[in-house]
């Protein structure tokens, strides 16, 4: 399968955690999703890895929900599982490029406004912002760098209390 996305990695580790039981909603895959990363792939991104990974014969929908097809679950039978995450996305990503797809296989037809509701209904439900993850927020839009006491003059440091 070639190219490799990161967003397909990311996708298919989230179908394989909320489908365990049951073909998982997509509201349960975007909640999968933000378990692996709090920030969520855009929506654009999603649409492509959904479409490129059910063309591939990995993903596949089942009654209203998604799954993994046996050779998905194969790509990511890793052998051990006490993989750390950024360990396990490397091995599944080596796992895909080697992977190829036998067949033709049905493509799974997302509208994009039903992504759009689903991850509109995650971030709902999130708590408001602290104080500090706005400053945070705010500093990285901006793309100012936060520099440590360190750096600073010795006569712009904060005295240590007594």
């Amino acid at each position: 399968m070639n190219p490799i996305h990161d967003t397909d990695v990311q996708l298919l580790l989230a179908v394989a955690l909320a489908s365990k039981r049951k073909p998982a909603t997509l509201d349960e895959v975007i909640v999968a999703l933000a378990l692996h990363d709090k920030r969520l792939p855009p929506k654009g991104k999603l649409h492509d890895a959904f479409t490129r990974l059910s063309a591939h014969g990995l993903l596949q929908q089942q009654d209203d929900g998604y799954t993994l097809t046996e050779a998905a679950q194969g790509v990511l039978e890793l052998g051990r599982k006490t993989y750390e995450h950024d360990e396990r996305v490397f091995r599944v990503k080596e796992r895909l490029a080697a992977f190829e797809a036998a067949g033709k296989h049905a493509v799974i037809q997302l509208a994009a406004e039903q992504l759009g509701t689903a991850i509109a209904s995650y971030e709902a439900s999130l708590p408001p912002l602290t104080k500090t993850e706005k400053a945070e927020l705010k500093r990285e839009q901006s793309g100012q760098v936060r520099r440590p006491a360190a750096g600073r003059p010795a006569a712009a440091r904060p005295r240590a209390r007594r």
